[in-house]
């Protein structure tokens, strides 16, 4: 039985914590069904010392 697995790690740009991060999460998928949830983590808008611009 073949099972296929994917992992992504995204930042919602839409939302914003208290301090002014951006939440990280991860979506998980198995044979086509997902489950997303957030790690508890944030990120800057930074990418390489440069500040993105959205």
């Amino acid at each position: 039985m073949n099972t296929k697995l994917s992992v992504l790690f995204f930042v919602k740009r839409t939302k914003t914590n208290v301090n002014g991060l951006l939440p990280i999460f991860i979506r998980i998928t198995v044979n086509g069904e997902r489950i997303e949830f957030s790690t508890k983590r944030g990120s800057s808008q930074k990418v390489g010392g440069k500040a993105i611009k959205y």
